[in-house]
């Protein structure tokens, strides 16, 4: 029943079933050769806000420059719970989306990659921005913004669409421990 702590924290996707993203029809692709070069795709879940966050390489395989460069995009939400009783049924609604850019590779310029690092064009890139969804688009008593919680451990975390595609997306909770956008609440791995 939610809401739960055990929603809360960081989650990873591992499975979606639409095919227009990404990870559509299977595992997520990840790293410079996956379309979009998209390296992670996330669900960071608060007390108050929920956010998907996507990390992606810019513009992969176009300019060298950017070789190890990321862009983190985090749509962050308001959400409710709409439903309590199986299976229960969240509402989201956009309020503002935030950029980071980075040339900081956790691997490194020592680890043998193709890590760049800071250079002319990175350096002209703003390191963020941020833009604030005004009220009258943020959808936020709409049934397009809902999805049901089919499952939901310490672990793992599965979710259905409530519009046309309906789809399905599979969660793991992120196996480690880190702040994320400013939280400072660490929440445990299992094996």
């Amino acid at each position: 029943q939610l809401p739960s702590d055990s929603l809360l924290g960081d989650w990873t996707l591992l499975y979606s079933s639409n095919r227009f993203t990404v990870a559509g029809g299977g595992k997520l692709l990840e790293g410079e050769q996956a379309p979009g070069g998209v390296r992670d795709i996330r669900q960071v879940i608060t007390g108050d806000t929920f956010s998907n966050v996507v990390t992606l390489a810019p513009w992969p395989g176009v300019i060298d420059a950017f070789k190890g460069a990321s862009v983190t995009l985090s749509l962050d939400h308001d959400y409710k719970v709409v439903s309590q009783s199986y299976p229960a049924r969240l509402r989201i609604s956009l309020r503002e989306v935030r950029r980071t850019f980075s040339t900081d590779d956790e691997s490194g310029p020592d680890s043998g990659s193709d890590w760049q690092g800071e250079n002319f064009l990175t350096k002209l890139v703003p390191k963020t921005s941020q833009y604030t969804v005004p009220a009258p688009f943020r959808r936020e008593n709409s049934p397009l913004s809902e999805f049901d919680v089919t499952y939901l451990s310490e672990t793992l975390r599965i979710t259905r669409g409530t519009g046309a595609g309906q789809e399905l997306r599979i969660f793991q909770r992120a196996p480690y421990a880190e702040e994320v956008w400013g939280m400072d609440e660490v929440y445990p791995t299992t094996d």
